[in-house]
């Protein structure tokens, strides 16, 4: 099926035999699909950018939110960048998008709502920024191999999230007065090892608190 950029509603439910899904706009889309109304990815299916096989999603700067299950079940998707101007992630938005490993949050984010990447199995770490105020405790629910939180605290602690994200390790830092480094700040882990970073964002780590271990 192509969607052109002129549609304004669409429910496409239940179709089992489509195989791929062409759009021309990412905004376009975005504005579109909203998911209390069925969306064409239900059975997963391919998403196609202006004729190519889209893998690598970069949300429009300017967009303010990512709609109820946007893209949930695409399977072509391997890694999606969410830009600053994005102050929510809805419902399911990317849940059971398979093939999901890689999630890019600039400064901004602040919402990640009830499963918005749950059952992304291939997802292994991921960075929230500072500006992140509330992730819903099952926003990662199903996201079996996510071993490592990188979290930025310089705004608030993580306790004050209610995030539950399968025991994976999490390494919690600030950024240093000088704002060319980080220091780590507490370090969550169940095994006998934890790794630190050498950078963060590409500013070197040279510092660890006490008590952060």
């Amino acid at each position: 099926i192509t969607i052109p950029v002129s549609l304004k509603y669409v429910d496409i439910s239940y179709c089992e035999n489509l195989k791929n899904v062409y759009i021309s706009d990412i905004e376009a889309w975005c504005n579109l699909i909203d998911g209390y109304i069925y969306n064409p990815f239900h059975f997963e299916k391919d998403l196609y950018l202006n004729g190519s096989l889209l893998t690598d999603l970069i949300i429009p700067t300017g967009l303010k939110k990512i709609e109820h299950r946007a893209f949930e079940n695409c399977p072509s998707i391997k890694s999606v960048f969410i830009p600053g101007t994005v102050t929510t992630i809805e419902e399911g938005a990317f849940g059971g998008c398979k093939n999901l490993e890689t999630i890019v949050f600039e400064d901004g984010i602040e919402v990640i709502e009830k499963q918005a990447f749950s059952n992304c199995e291939k997802i292994t770490s991921v960075t929230f920024p500072p500006s992140i105020k509330a992730i819903d405790r099952l926003a990662f629910a199903g996201c079996t191999n996510l071993k490592r939180v990188y979290y930025d605290a310089s705004n608030m602690p993580w306790s004050f999230l209610s995030a539950e994200l399968n025991g994976a390790e999490r390494i919690q830092y600030t950024k240093n007065s000088d704002g060319k480094s980080y220091k780590i700040t507490f370090i969550n882990y169940a095994g006998t090892s934890v790794e630190i970073p050498a950078d963060i964002n590409g500013l070197p780590v040279v510092e660890i608190e006490e008590n952060a271990l």
